[in-house]
């Protein structure tokens, strides 16, 4: 727990220096100009960003495992070696999955890293993009979507998992970022 914050004048203009009046800014427009309640809103957002790590990790790793699963139905449980998959992916994924691939071939000296090391290195924006629209046909989502997400309602389409993957990925990056939270719903 973070012990007592001196809020003297002296410190709140070495602070805001330190973290830079535009990133303050916000949070002192906010509080009405009232810097020592910016500080506190400044807390505020850490604490909140903070409560929400351990729900945003949760929901990252259960959704590039059910989206890898979705993978491995349509290219078998190697599917992150398989050239077809590798082919059908844009630039930017096909570069993430490959460095992926590369940097567990390196770290664990192994010709063929198991899907399970490669699942856990590739970023968050990876598997959001792989349900986004441009996927939808070759991934065949209207037949996977509940392979990858097995107690969706009977309803959910692939469009919202996308925009909801999207939101979370959003969300988590402001967080890493140290962004304002500030009049997001965060339900």
């Amino acid at each position: 727990m973070q012990g007592p914050f001196s809020l003297s004048r002296s410190t709140l203009e070495a602070w805001e220096h330190a973290i830079s009046s535009p990133r303050f800014g916000r949070y002192v427009r906010e509080s009405k100009g009232n810097r020592q309640l910016a500080v506190r809103l400044y807390q505020w957002n850490s604490r909140i960003g903070q409560s929400l790590y351990w729900p945003l990790q949760t929901l990252e790793i259960v959704a590039r495992n059910g989206i890898s699963r979705a993978i491995a139905d349509k290219f078998g449980s190697n599917w992150h070696l398989e050239s077809g998959f590798h082919t059908m992916l844009a630039p930017r994924p096909r570069s993430t999955l490959e460095d992926a691939v590369r940097r567990q071939k390196q770290q664990r000296c192994i010709a063929n890293p198991s899907a399970d090391s490669v699942i856990a290195d590739i970023s968050f924006g990876f598997w959001s993009t792989v349900v986004t629209g441009h996927y939808h046909v070759p991934l065949g989502w209207a037949k996977r979507l509940p392979i990858a997400f097995p107690y969706l309602p009977g309803n959910a389409t692939r469009e919202m998992v996308s925009h909801r993957l999207d939101g979370a990925r959003d969300l988590r990056n402001r967080i890493s970022h140290h962004e304002p939270l500030l009049g997001m719903r965060l339900t």
